[in-house]
């Protein structure tokens, strides 16, 4: 699908806005200083008022709720595509403007806005000096009601399995004795993992499918764009579904492999479904889905939705070049 025209912005280009930052773990390592002084520095030289939440004022949605009580214009979020997805809750379908400050593993996200994680200083200027982009919201709503939202992808399956077992390993750390024991345990998780039957129900039909693996992303993935799992399209107001389909264990590691090392979900064993939305159902009383990363624990009918540009983000002006973040 081709990009629609952007958006004028809704507000004045480079005009200088009050923000509030969000102070979580990762964002606590941000404000120390760096080649071009600490983050408070950088943002009060973009900011007309910077107000900062404390870390010890509570949860992250409670110090989310505090930044809005202070009234800044932008929300300033310093971490991954869970973090921002949590602020993104919160944010959806209001004035406030979300600000990110790129400080996770993957950065789905800020790569596809076109920014460099690797570049904290452009990405602090791009919150005064960039420009206000409308982006669509993906939610996921289970037979409790309350919708989980998210920007980037939401997965069950087998990528759910093998987040269980990263979180039960990270305790051990990141050498090279954790990522074998995770290996490990995901090839475990391979050879037990028997394929799902969902019932999938969409445009008027309705059909059922066996799959170990499925996977909801807010717009399609643009295998073009250079970046793992990157889309160069994030207003598209449609959702984009991959079922893999069923097959051996080697069969499900080679695919696992190939689509981890090039970032691609373009494969014969892959059908896409491109909807708005779509009732995803099945016999468990719960399962493990991942929504940006984050894993939560959802009783089907699960109902994934699209809210078209209900998100306000600070962008650059100029879009990434092909293959990668801006240089």
């Amino acid at each position: 699908m081709s990009s629609p025209a952007e958006p004028p912005s809704t507000e004045h280009d480079g005009a200088r806005r009050s923000m509030a930052l969000v102070m979580n773990a990762k964002a606590g390592t941000l404000l120390g200083e760096g080649g071009g002084g600490s983050l408070r520095e950088l943002l009060e030289r973009q900011a007309s008022e910077l107000h900062v939440v404390d870390e010890g004022a509570g949860t992250l949605p409670e110090r989310v709720a505090l930044a809005q009580d202070a009234g800044s214009a932008c929300i300033v979020v310093a971490g991954g595509d869970g973090t921002v997805a949590c602020a993104a809750q919160a944010l959806t379908g209001t004035d406030a403007v979300l600000g990110v400050i790129p400080g996770g593993t993957m950065n789905l996200l800020a790569r596809d806005l076109g920014l460099d994680p690797d570049d904290r200083e452009a990405a602090v200027r791009t919150l005064g000096q960039g420009r206000v982009r409308a982006i669509d919201v993906g939610e996921v709503a289970d037979r409790d009601g309350a919708p989980h939202r998210f920007l980037c992808a939401s997965m069950i399956g087998t990528p759910a399995r093998l987040s269980r077992h990263r979180e039960a390993g990270r305790e051990r750390g990141n050498g090279p004795l954790a990522w074998a024991a995770f290996a490990w345990a995901a090839l475990r998780a391979l050879v037990r993992n028997r394929s799902m039957r969902l019932v999938l129900r969409h445009d008027g039909a309705e059909r059922t499918v066996r799959t170990p693996s499925l996977t909801v992303t807010v717009n399609r993935l643009d295998d073009e764009s250079g970046r793992i799992f990157g889309r160069s399209c994030l207003d598209g107001g449609r959702l984009a579904v991959y079922v893999v389909r069923r097959d051996s264990v080697a069969g499900q590691l080679r695919l696992l492999l190939r689509t981890a090392w090039s970032g691609s979900m373009r494969a014969p064993q892959i059908e896409v479904i491109d909807t708005d939305a779509i009732e995803i159902s099945n016999r468990h009383a719960a399962i493990h889905v991942l929504v940006d990363g984050e894993r939560r624990l959802l009783r089907p009918p699960l109902r994934y939705t699209i809210r078209p540009g209900a998100l306000r983000v600070m962008a650059p002006h100029d879009p990434p070049p092909a293959g990668g973040a801006p240089a």
